[in-house]
């Protein structure tokens, strides 16, 4: 992702309609931008994701249809058993 920006479209898509849900606001790339707590909308998140991919929770997967991101390990394993 970090070599090709998301299309709006994709990022959409990934967070299920809620683009502010895919930004990471732990990682030290978003805390460098120094944006902080403030709220985002949807298309801000977007362009703000297009123009920084590092802030994208990761890792992102489509397991059957369904789109799980920064899964823990456990949940990850049980959904990929459920195959």
């Amino acid at each position: 992702m970090a070599k090709q920006p998301l299309s709006a479209d994709e990022i959409k898509r990934l967070s299920g309609g809620d683009p502010v849900s895919l930004i990471d606001r732990k990682k030290p790339s978003f805390r460098a931008l120094g944006l902080g707590d403030r709220p985002f909308t949807a298309t801000e998140a977007i362009k703000l994701m297009q123009a920084n991919p590092s802030i994208i929770r990761r890792p992102i997967f489509e397991i059957d249809g369904q789109v799980v991101i920064a899964p823990k390990e456990a949940d990850l394993a049980a959904k990929l058993g459920k195959r």
